[in-house]
């Protein structure tokens, strides 16, 4: 898993910088971003749901990112609308948040702060609703920069939580 960690900190730090880097025309073409992103998501999910857990009877993820996979298709090959592909990323880009806000609560009750995460969740909901609300090129341009902040926060915070779970624990032995 710690390969896999390395590969995705390279990967998501690369596409961040891709994607701001190509955010104009990425805009443009936003069912190739979104349908693909989705796409990705969903194979990341169920392929470590396969790599590290062998069990269904468990909480997991391999539904989750097999829908996220389903979706993504969807968006590719289905939908021409601008509208309807914004309106698709702001209610996945929500759901996705409200997961990673459950987990910045669990990971709160033991001991492990998380207010980054949180806020960073909270404003990507809100940024969603807008995009709900008003779906079009200024909101999809913004979104798409706060899609390069995300990824990077994504592998990047958990560094962070270790690193700080790491020093507590050696003031804890002192």
């Amino acid at each position: 898993m710690k390969k896999w960690r390395i590969i995705k900190l390279i990967t998501y730090i690369l596409s961040a910088i891709a994607i701001f880097a190509m955010r104009e025309t990425l805009v443009e073409n936003l069912k190739y971003l979104i349908g693909t992103l989705m796409i990705v998501y969903g194979l990341e999910q169920v392929l470590v749901h396969l790599f590290t857990k062998k069990r269904f009877d468990e909480h997991n993820t391999f539904f989750w990112g097999a829908v996220e996979v389903i979706l993504g298709f969807i968006v590719l090959l289905l939908v021409h609308d601008y509208a309807t592909i914004c309106v698709l990323w702001a209610v996945w880009s929500i759901l996705r948040e409200a997961h990673e806000i459950e987990e910045y609560a669990h990971k709160l009750m033991h001991g492990v702060p998380r207010l980054f995460g949180f806020l960073e969740s909270i404003i990507v909901i809100v940024f969603s609703i807008t995009l709900i609300l008003e779906p079009g090129e200024h909101h999809a341009g913004i979104h798409v920069i706060l899609l390069c902040f995300e990824l990077l926060t994504t592998v990047t915070f958990p560094i962070l939580e270790e690193l700080y779970i790491e020093k507590k624990g050696k003031k804890a032995m002192h």
